[in-house]
């Protein structure tokens, strides 16, 4: 079978729902847009009463080739025979959807929750594509694992989890999409706008929980008492009163403004003088990557944040430690002496190996060479 990922019908499935937050599942759904017919498949929410009374799907449309689609349990999951019947019942309500749209289709999970039996659905080409570490410790994992056609992993470390299923193996690190090296000036004059007063700040953006280090970033914050810190994510931190307070006005110079919508962050980037990825490594999966590194890249910025696996290597171009002291030194050396002028070209330049454009183009290979 030949596959190329263009005039395609393909369902994406993700454990977080479709909204300004993008994550891998997100932008894989964008980018495959762009030729092909995309459904984005919100995993179901908790389960309710009326659930079994009234369970449409329903769609919204993001734009003429990528929709939403909202799908509720018929039963509550709590037991695995719960959670088979729900994948059944699931799998064959959406492949009746999916061919009202089209006969051949494509399933690309991103999270082994639901309909993790791909012969179900009828799809003619099933892909697990995993980029969180240990979904083995939850059901569907393994049965997905074993029964799609292709097993993608986003790094080395992940692979020891999927050692013992017996098919070949692609490993593709994160995308980064060919649209962020554009920029327009009325969208950047609008971020310009929305980020008054704050001008010649370190950027993070992600969601503000507890995977941070918010020892190194109290250290910033208290060692480099004139730059701005800005944060650009949810506050989800509902448990950890204590580190909530770095966000809500502890340090005049931490700035937390909410989640912004990820077609714009870009502009964010582009903005910053420097970036941050202050990642706890305690945290299971954080030593590998910070998925916001390749967009801080495309931009050209200077990142400091832990030695993550994933960019072995690229020590050239990021200022990584895991010990935090080391880290406030160098970017206290940045502030003070700045930068050899030519580091932001490279990293423009290895930023765009990792396109979504030659991502793609390699699964392809991986797929029609067996």
């Amino acid at each position: 079978m030949s596959i190329k990922f263009e005039n395609q019908t393909i369902l994406i499935t993700a454990n977080e729902p479709w909204g300004d937050i993008w994550f891998s599942k997100h932008n894989y759904a964008w980018e495959l847009s762009k030729k092909n017919k995309v459904f984005f498949i919100n995993s179901p929410k908790k389960w309710r009463l009326k659930n079994l009374y009234s369970n449409s799907i329903t769609t919204q449309k993001i734009h003429n080739t990528l929709s939403v689609v909202n799908i509720n349990n018929y039963l509550p999951s709590g037991f695995t025979i719960l959670k088979e019947v729900n994948n059944f019942i699931n799998s064959i309500r959406l492949k009746q959807f999916v061919k009202q749209h089209s006969e051949n289709f494509i399933l690309w999970s991103f999270t082994p929750l639901v309909f993790f039996r791909p012969k179900l659905l009828g799809c003619n080409l099933s892909i697990f594509h995993v980029v969180d570490m240990h979904w083995p410790k939850f059901y569907g994992t393994n049965i997905l694992a074993k029964n799609a056609d292709e097993l993608i992993l986003i790094s080395k470390e992940i692979l020891f989890e999927y050692e013992h299923i017996q098919k070949p193996k692609l490993l593709v690190p994160h995308g980064i999409s060919t649209d962020v090296f554009s920029l327009e000036i009325n969208a950047l004059e609008k971020v310009k706008t929305d980020l008054l007063p704050y001008t010649n700040f370190g950027l993070f953006v992600g969601s503000i929980d507890d995977r941070l280090n918010f020892e190194l970033i109290e250290k910033f914050a208290q060692k480099f008492s004139n730059t701005t810190f800005l944060f650009i994510g949810p506050i989800k931190l509902e448990q950890f009163k204590n580190q909530e307070e770095l966000f809500k006005g502890k340090y005049p110079n931490i700035i937390s403004v909410g989640p912004r919508p990820y077609l714009d962050v870009k502009y964010y980037i582009h903005l910053a003088k420097f970036c941050i990825s202050p990642m706890n490594m305690n945290y299971p999966g954080n030593h590998i990557s910070h998925h916001k590194t390749i967009p801080y890249l495309a931009q050209g910025k200077p990142i400091f944040g832990p030695y993550f696996k994933g960019y072995i290597g690229m020590e050239e171009i990021m200022h990584m430690s895991n010990d935090d002291e080391i880290l406030v030194e160098l970017l206290d050396n940045f502030l003070t002496c700045g930068e050899d002028s030519s580091l932001e070209k490279k990293r423009i330049d290895i930023s765009k190996q990792h396109t979504y454009e030659n991502l793609l183009q390699k699964i392809e290979v991986f797929i029609n060479e067996k």
